[in-house]
């Protein structure tokens, strides 16, 4: 199991880049992670701008989260325009033995949800414990922000109908 997180990391890491937090002369917001996940998996918080997941400054990696790495994060992002928050998770499924070495099936689940943060507000998204659905709430109203919705899978990503049509 040693040898399996470090596998996640890794895999998790490789989509890090990118991203720049805010300037204090930007409006921004306070997002909250809980990323609580098994032992054996590691998710990949993200920030867009754009449901296509392309990088700009505005976009990216902004907290990997794990039982290794921690799985409480704050992190600022820009407020008064629209985010695609993306939770990329990782997890070991299965460890089978082959020729005296462990073969690791590796897990995926991602899930989007697009919401416009107000300045000045604190958020707070967890993943749930299925690892596949996450919750954002803002924190002192202990609601869900207006028009924040999970998006289907053909509305973000590189791969979705909306991407591909452009």
């Amino acid at each position: 199991m040693r040898k399996i997180a470090p596998l996640l990391i890794l895999s998790l890491l490789a989509g890090c880049a990118g991203y720049q937090a805010p300037k204090q002369s930007e409006s921004q917001s306070t997002l909250n992670i809980d990323g609580e996940a098994s032992l054996t998996a590691a998710t990949n918080w993200m920030v867009y701008d754009n449901p296509c997941q392309q990088k700009t400054e505005k976009s990216g990696s902004v907290a990997v989260t794990g039982n290794v790495l921690g799985r409480h994060k704050q992190v600022l992002i820009r407020a008064g325009e629209p985010v695609y928050l993306i939770a990329d998770t990782k997890s070991s499924t299965s460890v089978t033995p082959v020729n005296n070495q462990a073969v690791v099936k590796i897990g995926s689940c991602a899930i989007a949800m697009r919401f416009t943060p107000e300045a000045g507000k604190t958020y707070d998204t967890k993943l749930a414990a299925d690892q596949c659905s996450i919750t954002l709430l803002e924190h002192q109203s202990g609601k869900a922000p207006a028009g924040a919705r999970i998006l289907p899978k053909a509305e973000w990503g590189q791969a979705s109908a909306v991407c591909k049509a452009q």
